[in-house]
């Protein structure tokens, strides 16, 4: 069970959202450099922006999702609140890798390279029980040379802006050609 991927990316997203009582609605992204993020204050676990609505920070990976047969799978990991702890764990562990290379010794390893794999663990508090990440190294060897090959490729494109990780709630235009001569009918 879980997924076996390797790590292409990571962003942080700043994410509104309405409070649950007044809906929950997702109220937009902000950018990193928005001021109002310096301006949240504390009410319990969540941080208030200056407008009422809740500040949500998001850890996204991209992930290029293995499996047995070595297809691959482009993905996004989703880490917000409780999951932030795992997002930060895993940062962490992948940031302070070290293996050891036969001609140049010790060295931490692209981002990219490093094949994990993701399942759910039961986690709980006084609020009530949830499903959290649970991030496990495999090893160096479990992926198959082309996949690695596709996910330094996802690497580069995402380095380069040509891949972007959205929120999902952004608005998308279609384009209409008024040319006669494009219409089948």
């Amino acid at each position: 069970a879980g997924i076996s991927g390797l790590m292409c990316a990571y962003t942080t997203k700043f994410l509104e959202f309405q409070l649950r009582d007044s809906g929950g609605q997702f109220m937009g992204e902000l950018d990193a450099g928005d001021p109002d993020i310096r301006k949240t204050e504390r009410n319990g676990s969540a941080e208030m922006l200056p407008s009422g609505n809740e500040l949500v920070r998001s850890a996204q990976f991209l992930v290029l999702g293995v499996d047995s047969n070595g297809a691959t799978t482009q993905m996004i990991c989703d880490m917000k609140k409780t999951q932030m702890k795992v997002a930060k764990q895993w940062n962490t562990r992948r940031a302070g890798l070290k293996i050891m290379h036969p001609t140049k010794g010790l060295f931490n390893p692209p981002m990219w390279a490093v094949p994990w794999k993701l399942t759910s663990t039961q986690e709980s508090n006084d609020k009530g029980s949830w499903f959290n990440y649970q991030v496990q190294q495999l090893e160096m060897e479990s992926v198959p040379m082309p996949a690695l090959q596709e996910a330094r490729d996802l690497y580069t494109s995402y380095r380069a802006g040509e891949i972007k990780m959205s929120s999902g709630e952004e608005s998308q235009t279609e384009t209409v050609t008024t040319d006669d001569t494009d219409i089948p009918f």
